[in-house]
């Protein structure tokens, strides 16, 4: 989909398969924050977002995080009619094509070492930026671990997801089935 066609094929590959996984009801969201951010990053010529990027110290470190940043300052002004599904998304292809950028400038060579530690720092970034830090990541497993490890707890989970015997029956309450693409 890329509004500037990426050049390194690691990136390409990278932006295709986020898009292959989008749903449906995040697709045109994607897409419209990919648009828009991009218009954005490329205005204003040798004085924009992305050519700032050819004076930086740490410029893969500033093309994730600058993909983070561009992407929420426009949920902000899209005033909560952004899906939040859409944003790390839209975030990743955004980075994609800062990192495509800063290759064709020969400012530095992607690989995937370099593609492995923009994301690194994107995902990292994008969370503390959420708020969720180590700590309630660690705090959230924990208790997920301790909920799997409790035999009433999960009964009660897959009772809910249809998935257990019911009373009385000899055979698992079977799960709806949907057409051919699993749907």
């Amino acid at each position: 989909m890329a509004i500037v066609d990426l050049k390194n094929s690691l990136l390409k590959t990278a932006e295709q398969r986020i898009e292959s996984q989008l749903l449906p009801d995040v697709r045109a969201a994607y897409m419209k924050i990919v648009v828009t951010g991009m218009q954005a990053a490329l205005s204003g010529g040798p004085n924009g977002m992305a050519a700032k990027l050819r004076h930086s110290k740490d410029p893969i470190g500033d093309a994730a995080r600058g993909a983070v940043n561009l992407v929420i300052l426009m949920s902000h002004q899209a005033k909560g009619v952004m899906p939040p599904k859409a944003i790390p998304p839209a975030a990743a292809t955004l980075m994609f094509q800062a990192l495509d950028f800063l290759e064709k400038s020969g400012i530095v060579k992607i690989g995937p070492q370099e593609l492995g530690q923009a994301t690194h720092t994107q995902a990292n970034y994008l969370l503390a930026k959420f708020k969720v830090t180590p700590q309630s990541l660690a705090s959230m497993a924990q208790r997920v671990h301790g909920v799997m490890q409790d035999p009433t707890a999960m009964e009660k989970i897959n009772r809910k997801a249809g998935v257990v015997q019911a009373p009385g029956t000899s055979a698992p309450t079977p799960l709806p089935q949907g057409d051919e693409n699993g749907v």
